[in-house]
């Protein structure tokens, strides 16, 4: 028999455990699922975090950011939003308790890196691209880096045309660039953790001329002693050239001549002729009779070289330039015709 007293207490105990779920009986801890952001990953400035929790009887999350408590709900679901005014490594951690003391945690860690750039054209020219990007504000902010290739993909293996450590500064013109010729850059931002981030890659396209000119492409490098590298003539605005001759001078204790190969501005069926000398390497091209002559631009030829010793050398035209149309009087603009020479550093 139960005395009514002991059935009175059985009824409130069991009425205990009715309103509470039987959380009294909860020996599970919560369970924690981040889906944002992934452990290991790699983040730009922000971080939006988002977490589920489950449990029948959950009672409260703690949100902490390396160690210090930054956040705390009730919800199951999770979604808050992070600004890191500092890259580095950062670890989110979560804490979850259930109203029968249990409680579980789970974490991630993460880096987060400079916030990349977004970089677009403002001015083109024959021989200039000016860029202007958006500003970094990151308070480990080092410098902007802006690297330029000839190829898409640019890296930071690309030509470094400029770095600039002032974080207002956020236009750059590059110029002693080449008619008609297509460029592509980025720029990337560093910290003071040598952490980075690149901004979109653009594709820029100089313009042409509108007199008669003769160049040499690329008008500036920079080189490692023993390597090798080619520069291409050009001419462009040229109306009915026949044939053309030219001298290139050098320092020949910096680079030597190695070898030219015709360009296709005249077209496959010419006569051919190069010469080298210590410091010169002379160059004839012409047409065959009755072929007529070409107009337009393009390359006439590509000179090749080693890099033999320090220094810096400039590539000039001698004043001794023939473009003659097909009857051997010069083409039209000869005598304003205008000169683009380059230089080399070998280090």
């Amino acid at each position: 028999m139960v005395r009514d007293g002991s059935l009175r207490w059985f009824l409130i105990f069991a009425f205990v455990i009715l309103i509470q779920g039987c959380s009294l009986f909860d020996f599970l801890p919560p369970e924690i699922k981040i889906i944002s952001p992934k452990d290991g990953a790699t983040v730009y400035g922000a971080v939006i975090l988002e977490a589920e929790v489950k449990d029948a009887h959950l009672d409260r999350t703690e949100v902490f950011v390396n160690g210090n408590k930054e956040y705390g709900c009730e919800s199951e679901y999770i979604s808050y939003s992070y600004n890191f005014s500092r890259s580095g490594k950062y670890t989110i951690k979560l804490k979850a308790f259930d109203k029968a003391g249990n409680w579980n945690k789970e974490e991630v860690s993460f880096t987060v890196v400079p916030v990349a750039p977004r970089v677009e054209v403002i001015e083109i020219t024959s021989s200039t691209v000016t860029l202007e990007w958006s500003k970094n504000t990151d308070s480990d902010f080092l410098f902007y880096g802006i690297y330029r290739d000839d190829s898409p993909g640019v890296n930071p293996d690309s030509k470094a045309v400029a770095i600039i450590g002032n974080q207002d500064d956020t236009t750059y013109k590059d110029s002693l660039l080449s008619p008609h010729h297509t460029y592509y850059y980025n720029i990337r931002v560093y910290n003071i953790d040598s952490l980075s981030a690149e901004s979109n890659e653009i594709e820029v396209t100089t313009n042409g001329l509108s007199g008669l000119a003769i160049g040499i492409d690329p008008r500036n490098l920079e080189l490692s002693q023993g390597s090798s590298f080619f520069i291409s003539i050009w001419i462009e605005s040229v109306e009915d050239l026949f044939g053309t001759g030219f001298e290139i001078t050098y320092d020949n204790t910096v680079i030597e001549a190695d070898s030219a190969v015709m360009g296709d501005f005249l077209g496959p069926n010419i006569i051919f002729f190069d010469h080298y000398s210590p410091d010169t390497v002379s160059i004839a091209l012409t047409r065959k009779s009755g072929d007529g002559g070409v107009s337009g631009y393009g390359t006439l030829v590509d000179l090749y070289f080693h890099c033999i010793g320090r220094g810096t050398t400039p590539l000039n035209f001698t004043p001794d330039i023939a473009l003659n149309k097909e009857d051997g009087m010069p083409v039209n603009g000869f005598d304003s015709m205008a000169k683009w020479e380059a230089k080399v550093t070998v280090e």
